[in-house]
């Protein structure tokens, strides 16, 4: 945890790719929990480049801060969980232009099989802001090429606010991938204080199930 309620503390973090990893986990898909507690605001930096393809599975990490906001940031979690909280009274969190979170499925070679991992979770929560969105930022779900398993699951919380873009209120304007086998798509819930605009369930049920 940094800094105090009483003395706030912003946290500005620089780098292309946020990589969470197993940790002692060994690989299973129950990895390490990494938790980012600050008071103050948070920005997390990056160059908008793809990550490399990454063989550690299953961590887990939540950032929790007054205002969350990603600039060309990637945060990549295979087969994981990735959690963004904002807490503070007037705090949003914002995909910035070309930001990622990436929590994708996997495959692994046993001998002669190949086993896929299901797609992981990212989770936004704003207590008392919006969820922001930029049209050029992505949340990746998916099972990777040819997968079996199952897409993952996009859970979206702002009780005291709604989604915006700069398309208007009410619109969730990331690319969103959570395909998987067929008939094995993404899991998708929303839980906001404002509406949706031009049939978004229908636009966000075809994301999720088309990848």
């Amino acid at each position: 945890t940094i800094g105090t309620p009483a003395a706030p503390t912003p946290v500005t973090i620089t780098t292309p790719n946020l990589l969470v990893g197993s940790g002692s986990s060994g690989g299973t898909g129950g990895g390490s929990q990494f938790v980012l507690t600050t008071s103050g605001n948070l920005l997390l930096r990056g160059t908008g480049s793809a990550p490399a393809p990454s063989t550690e599975l299953g961590g887990n990490l939540s950032i929790n801060a007054a205002d969350i906001q990603l600039d060309h940031a990637t945060i990549q979690a295979v087969a994981g969980t990735v959690t963004l909280h904002a807490t503070g009274s007037a705090g949003n969190i914002l995909l910035g232009d070309s930001s990622l979170l990436s929590a994708p499925g996997y495959a692994r070679i046993l001998g002669d099989q190949v086993r896929y991992a299901p797609g992981g979770k990212v989770v936004l929560i704003s207590d008392a802001g919006d969820i922001i969105t930029s049209s050029s930022s992505t949340i990746d779900l998916s099972q990777p090429k040819g997968g079996l398993g199952w897409g993952g699951e996009l859970d979206i919380t702002a009780l005291q606010g709604n989604l915006v873009s700069r398309g208007g209120v009410g619109i969730l304007d990331a690319a969103i991938s959570a395909n998987g086998a067929s008939g094995r798509g993404g899991i998708f819930h929303l839980n906001i204080k404002g509406g949706l605009a031009n049939n978004l369930l229908d636009d966000l049920a075809g994301k999720l199930s088309a990848g």
